[in-house]
């Protein structure tokens, strides 16, 4: 390094490095400061300073003054620390914003000249090509170019500045929509003594932790003489006959799970199905319930369907959409393999994306229901399969049920 430094030059280069090395001592100094917690032996540190340096009481003003050579030669690893800090996206000191009082006290307004100089051909360095050397479009100026002609280059303040709001997300990007709030779908019942508001939650998340229990498994096999056909015409029967009779809705899902899990159990033959005397009747009921050991209480795909519905702040055509999707699910012998909470909830969703709701799922849902937009996908679109066939399905049960409420269409 040559012996003499141009006095311009020298003073530029001191007042950027006495601002930069008393940022990086309080920085050390400071127990705040995310720096201080840094270990010295860390590669992008310090990588080449003696580690005896840091413990040292040194008096910067004294080095100042009395030998700008050494103070470059000894701190220049500590200076290229602090670029090195700034543009490494690991590294906390990129997130600080560079307007706090103790990152750069006295920090001025860095002209383009301090982009050029060199310290006697020892080392060169373009404080933005540093800084942005992974933001090449941030750097407007070209050391090779002359002229009025060339761009003015950023100057390293500005560079900083910029970089400071896009940490501390202050820039003019459109911001993130607030978080949605959960609507408390029990606020209206709590004077409601039948609603056991006190117990509700609890209530359903027990039936949650229980519906695999009560699961129907793929018995299609183990029947010589039933198909998936076969079932389907029986469920389209029952639901007719559950609707003659304004039977209450819970009554018609228990029902069918009844008979699958029946069905699960012991093979029956397809005469078996329809053609009974009332002999027959009390004869079959009495097998049914010793088979399945009187366990009766199980959650129902309507359990959660009523708790759902609620959940989506449903009006009446879009309640009417979701029974009528989740009667087409039952009936369908594609849907056994899914839990009764899986189809109450991708019948809530499926009808909202039917009626164009916006959004189609949100918090309040995916808190109630416990399952992601995601999740539904698979279920939804068997749901969506089976509406689309209904209108020409020989089996027009659910289809004209619903039509009469304006729910099928």
């Amino acid at each position: 390094m040559p012996v003499a430094i141009t006095s311009t030059v020298e003073n530029s280069c001191l007042n950027i490095l006495i601002d930069e090395f008393y940022m990086l001592k309080r920085l050390r100094c400071c127990s705040s400061s995310p720096l201080a917690r840094f270990p010295l032996s860390h590669p992008w540190l310090f990588p080449s300073q003696d580690r005896n340096h840091d413990q040292e009481q040194i008096k910067w003003d004294q080095i100042v003054k009395t030998d700008l050579q050494k103070l470059i030669q000894f701190h220049f690893n500590q200076f290229v620390l602090a670029i090195k800090l700034r543009r490494c996206s690991s590294s906390p000191l990129a997130r600080f914003p560079h307007s706090h009082p103790w990152l750069f006290p006295s920090q001025g307004n860095f002209g383009p000249s301090l982009l050029y100089f060199t310290f006697g051909g020892f080392f060169s360095v373009n404080f933005l090509r540093v800084l942005n050397s992974d933001r090449s479009e941030e750097y407007q100026g070209n050391a090779g170019q002359e002229g009025s002609s060339r761009k003015k280059s950023q100057t390293l303040t500005s560079v900083l500045n910029a970089r400071s709001k896009a940490a501390c997300d202050l820039t003019d990007k459109p911001k993130p929509k607030p978080k949605e709030q959960i609507v408390d779908i029990n606020a209206a019942d709590i004077d409601n003594e039948l609603a056991v508001v006190e117990y509700v939650e609890d209530i359903y998340k027990f039936y949650k932790q229980v519906e695999n229990e009560s699961r129907v498994h793929d018995y299609m096999d183990s029947q010589p003489e039933i198909n998936e056909k076969i079932r389907a015409i029986l469920v389209d029967w029952l639901i007719e006959v559950h609707n003659k009779f304004e039977l209450m809705p819970e009554t018609l899902y228990l029902t069918i799970n009844i008979v699958d899990c029946y069905l699960a159990s012991k093979s029956v033959m397809r005469r078996e199905l329809q053609a009974y005397t009332n002999e027959q009747v009390l004869i079959t009921e009495k097998r049914i319930l010793r088979e399945l050991e009187w366990s009766l209480t199980v959650p129902t795909p309507y359990v959660f369907l009523a708790r759902f519905i609620k959940a989506a702040v449903a009006d009446q055509h879009m309640e009417n959409m979701v029974y009528f999707l989740a009667e087409l699910g039952i009936m369908n012998y594609a849907t056994i393999i899914y839990c009764p909470s899986m189809l109450a909830a991708s019948a809530v969703y499926t009808a909202r994306c039917t009626l164009n709701k916006s959004p189609a799922w949100n918090d309040t849902l995916k808190l109630h229901t416990g399952f992601s937009e995601t999740q539904l996908m698979d279920f939804a679109k068997l749901l969506v399969s089976f509406h689309l066939i209904a209108a020409e399905n020989k089996l027009k049960v659910i289809y004209r049920k619903w039509k009469m409420n304006g729910s099928s269409n």
